[in-house]
């Protein structure tokens, strides 16, 4: 037992803690809330009030609580590894896959199996080349975990292919003007700047399984041997043209006033 454990944790925290932003005086006749633990996005106090933490720990605590063995094994292999270093003009590997994680099927990308727009965030975690979790409380991860699990196939999980659009013609959004039973997503694989992620079968690897997904995702950045071909979902050969066609432009409006 500690030294702080045989004290009145209530006396110690109006002697010798100073809270922040709090005006302390305030606590002279009355108690100061203690929490103690947490679960999901609520908080318990040592006389077991439950508080909504709607503030997520001074916006530290994103996940919520009641994760501490798995967030404590990570934090401990990352603190091996590299305990922090900034990303002003550097990345690190953690940073990358994080950022990637999190910008993976956003609302407004597609799902062609279930031909369906996203309409809330889904996370895939993928390792060694199968999705190992689809994180998410909307309809769309619930829809896309069930579908996966029903073929009981490990192999409906794995990677089958990627690829991104060069159909500058094609359209994202066409899919919305069509009955489902009149596409069947060519289009939407087809756009340009899109990054097409697959799962499912893949005879070159030896996969073979009926579960599949195509997953057209909007707005990534996409780089070969270090060049980027993509770039927040525009082609570069796109975007350079672009670029030229404004300056060119602006050159001669002047010209032809």
């Amino acid at each position: 037992m500690t030294a702080i454990e045989t004290l009145d944790l209530q006396r110690a925290a109006k002697e010798h803690l100073w809270m922040h932003f709090t005006r302390m005086g305030g606590y002279e006749m009355a108690d100061v809330p203690i929490i103690v633990r947490g679960e999901g996005c609520y908080l318990e106090d040592s006389n077991g009030k439950r508080y909504l933490d709607a503030l997520a720990g001074l916006f530290s605590v994103n996940l919520g609580y009641s994760f501490g063995e798995e967030i404590g094994q990570a934090a401990l292999e990352q603190m091996r590894e590299l305990p922090f270093y900034t990303n002003w003009s550097y990345a690190h590997p953690r940073a990358i896959e994080l950022a990637s994680e999190i910008a993976s099927l956003a609302p407004g990308d597609l799902n062609l199996t279930f031909k369906r727009y996203l309409e809330s965030p889904v996370r895939l975690s993928v390792e060694s080349d199968y999705v190992t979790r689809i994180d998410g409380e909307s309809l769309d991860a619930e829809l896309m975990r069930e579908y996966l699990a029903a073929w009981g196939d490990r192999e409906a999980y794995a990677v089958s292919h990627v690829g991104w659009g060069m159909n500058a013609r094609a359209r994202w959004d066409a899919m919305a003007m069509y009955d489902r039973r009149d596409v069947n997503g060519t289009e939407q694989r087809a756009f340009a700047g899109n990054f097409l992620y697959s799962t499912g079968a893949n005879e070159v690897a030896g996969r073979h399984t009926l579960g599949h997904f195509d997953l057209p995702f909007r707005h990534c950045t996409i780089e070969l041997d270090g060049k980027a071909v993509v770039r927040d979902g525009k082609l570069v050969d796109q975007m350079v043209w672009n670029d030229m066609a404004e300056v060119l432009g602006a050159k001669l409006r002047p010209l032809s006033a």
